[in-house]
Formats: structure tokens, sequence, C-alpha cells
């Protein structure tokens, strides 16, 4: 996926929808490779690395939590930190969806908190008797094939 960062005379904005589980972490390496790729920035300034590579952490982590990223001209996320974190998602498949908005290009990226994916999971479909069911044909295959001969 390649992101367009630069400035659009008549730019829409787009929504991003993902979810991030809570043990991921990115890489040094994948974040500084990201950023760098769609900024052509000397990353190899330490201090510069260590401050970008934080920025995309707290971002991230912001994101597990479930509070959306925002990006417009200079307010909310840098622009190079929010489109880093993008690209990692995109390049890990947490990427849920995303819509065309429309307007000015306010581009925001909304985190799903992994309990929330478990409770939507749990409450909509069974897993409990899933688990059950599934158990009891493992016991019943098992079953069937120690009384074969």
């Amino acid at each position: 996926m390649k992101i367009k960062a630069d400035f659009i005379t008549n730019s829409s904005s787009t929504a991003y929808v993902v979810f991030i589980p809570n043990n991921f972490k990115t890489t040094r390496n994948q974040a500084h490779e990201v950023y760098k790729d769609d900024y052509y920035c000397d990353t190899s300034d330490k201090a510069f690395s260590d401050e970008i590579f934080k920025d995309i952490e707290e971002s991230l982590e912001t994101l597990k939590e479930g509070t959306p990223l925002w990006t417009y001209g200079d307010e909310g996320t840098p622009a190079p930190v929010y489109y880093a974190v993008l690209e990692i998602c995109n390049i890990n498949g947490f990427i849920v969806a995303d819509s065309e908005m429309g307007g000015e290009g306010n581009n925001s990226i909304f985190g799903i908190k992994e309990e929330q994916i478990i409770s939507i999971l749990k409450n909509n479909i069974d897993l409990f008797d899933l688990v059950k069911t599934v158990n009891k044909g493992v016991e019943l295959c098992y079953e069937a094939k120690k009384g074969t001969p």
C-alpha cells in the first residue's frame, strides 16, 4: 500500500479502522524503514531515530487502547508518524476497514481494543459450545479409531 502524504488542494479525508493485538510490538527496524521510505529521512542520527521510534510506539499503544489518531495539517499526530503507523498496520494486516470521507484531508485511524473483539465474539458466537462440539468430534474420532481392528 502506498500512502500519499503530501498536501493536495482538493484532498479527501480517509478513515481507517484497525485492530492491533495487545502483544504486538513493532521492531525498531520496521518502524524506521517505513518512516525512512515514506519521508526519505536520514534515520542514522540516533537521537532523531529514538524520538521517532518512541512516537510510533506510543501511537500504536494509543490505538490498542481504542483511542483514535488523526492528522490534519500541523494538528493532531504529526503526519510522518501517522503515516508510518498506518503503513505498519497495513504491513501486519491490522487494517479492518477504510473509507473515503470527502472533506478537507482530516485523516483518522480508529483502533479497536482486543477486549472489544473478544466481547463481540463471546456475545455473538458461543465459543464455549463451539469448543465443546469440536472436542466432542475429536473424542468421537478417537473412539472410532480405537475401535477399528
